[in-house]
């Protein structure tokens, strides 16, 4: 349809018993994989902020051709009720922390900073902290 990159979001609430540590993580690799052999444009992976390890599956997601990472969203406000919808400043602390951890370790790739963006005092930290490209939506929309 002539999209210059695609921004894949997955969410998935594990609440089974029978869970297998890591296949959540899995699956993120194993979409991304699937992607890769169809298209030839940039795949962006959207992370929730439910992960053990960020930093590991970073990498691996890496390794297996994904463009950047966008960090994070919020899943709790993504609920099936009304309520407030929009970020607020206060939802920046935690891309920030991520975003500092995982691209002091995993430099090869691209970070955006995504949710709590309130301003451009928010856009200059989430650059300073390691991301290369800023999601303003909740700013813009209010």
């Amino acid at each position: 349809a002539g999209a210059d990159a695609l921004e894949i979001n997955i969410l998935a609430l594990q609440s089974e018993l029978q869970y297998t540590y890591g296949s959540f993580e899995q699956r993120h690799i194993d979409i991304l994989r699937r992607i890769k052999q169809t298209v030839n444009i940039p795949v962006i992976m959207k992370l929730g902020d439910n992960l053990t390890n960020p930093v590991v599956l970073i990498d691996q997601l890496y390794a297996n051709g994904a463009a950047a990472v966008v960090l994070f969203i919020n899943i709790e406000k993504m609920e099936h009720m009304s309520g407030e919808i929009f970020s607020n400043a206060s939802d920046l602390a935690n891309p920030l922390r991520w975003i500092g951890i995982a691209s002091a370790v995993v430099d090869k790739i691209d970070y955006a900073a995504s949710g709590g963006v309130a301003n451009a005092e928010s856009v200059v930290k989430a650059i300073l902290a390691g991301a290369s490209a800023v999601e303003v939506c909740s700013a813009v929309y209010l």
